[in-house]
């Protein structure tokens, strides 16, 4: 594997494919190809939590506004590249206004479309929210809103509000015509009885009615084990990842596995934006397809290679067996 540094002006795809992009995302993104990319699956770093020490990191804005300005500039430029068959999938987590590391001039209340900057103290910021509604407003097309349920959260000793267990999941798209393989998830233990579903009912605890005729069909077809199991829902039980990694907050490779098969065609290629340490990466490999990693941190780079060499070896020794 080669690290390309952010010097590089021009790219051409073979030169970008399954490498690690040191850099800024939106200058490295300025050099790949148009329509270059089969999906991008990434996790930005949240606004105002952390500080990776890196030059020109993006969340440490003063403002919420600023950052979801600039995160969406940044995937502006992923639009470019995104085939019009892609999808992308960002998973995005909130902020208390009272915990932000860079504090926001109390003088200036509000941004040049009239957004409020400074909350009350304690105040989730809707970050997610804001970030889907200015992409919305760019374009994009949001075909699901995934809640990631945490299930074995370290818990706080707070006083004064719940614990937060889950965090957003947004599935964007750059046409209404996009590449889609449905995935499935077993089956609750409940049953049902097709006949006692009748035309015009609403079946379980569904929104939408069907037919009898469809009911006693699908039946049958789960019974002939023709059915995987039920079309894949919107809030997906995972648990954290429990790498030892510097880095404080890397996603599991479970939450994204359903991502990449989903949205990446056979020898598709994969782009993380925020690479961090390369779970898109090895997912993508996992499931015989390419990446693209960008990161602006030096360690991020570094802990990547070695993950995805670890496997690469791996993988080599395991076919000569």
């Amino acid at each position: 594997m080669q690290t390309i540094n952010s010097n590089v002006q021009h790219i051409s795809s073979s030169n970008m494919i399954n490498k690690l992009h040191h850099g800024d995302a939106l200058q490295i993104l300025k050099t790949f190809p148009d329509e270059s990319i089969d999906c991008c699956v990434t996790s930005p770093p949240y606004w105002n939590l952390r500080d990776y020490e890196s030059d020109g990191q993006l969340g440490l804005e003063g403002t919420f506004t600023e950052y979801v300005n600039k995160l969406c500039d940044i995937f502006d430029e992923v639009k470019r590249v995104l085939k019009k068959t892609g999808t992308i999938w960002v998973n995005i987590g909130d902020t208390y206004y009272g915990s932000t590391k860079v504090k926001t001039d109390k003088s200036t209340a509000v941004d040049e479309k009239g957004n409020k900057l400074v909350l009350s103290k304690k105040s989730l910021c809707l970050v997610p929210d804001r970030f889907a509604i200015e992409m919305l407003n760019r374009g994009w097309i949001l075909r699901n809103r995934i809640i990631w349920y945490k299930p074995a959260i370290l818990p706080r000793a707070l006083t004064d509000r719940f614990q937060i267990d889950f965090e957003d999941v947004f599935f964007f798209t750059k046409e209404d015509n996009y590449l889609f393989e449905q995935q499935y998830e077993k089956f609750l233990t409940y049953t049902v009885d097709p006949n006692a579903t009748t035309d015009g009912t609403k079946y379980s605890e569904e929104t939408i009615t069907v037919s009898s005729k469809s009911m006693s069909k699908f039946a049958e077809k789960r019974a002939n084990g023709e059915v995987e199991g039920r079309i894949k829902r919107c809030v997906w039980k995972i648990n954290t990842s429990n790498s030892k990694s510097y880095h404080v907050a890397p996603y599991p490779e479970d939450l994204i596995i359903p991502m990449v098969k989903a949205g990446c065609p056979e020898n598709g290629v994969v782009l993380d934006i925020f690479m961090g340490t390369g779970t898109t990466a090895v997912v993508a490999l996992k499931q015989g397809k390419n990446f693209v990693g960008i990161d602006i941190d030096n360690r991020a780079i570094s802990e990547a290679q070695k993950r995805i060499d670890a496997f690469l070896d791996q993988r080599t020794i395991f076919d000569l067996i």
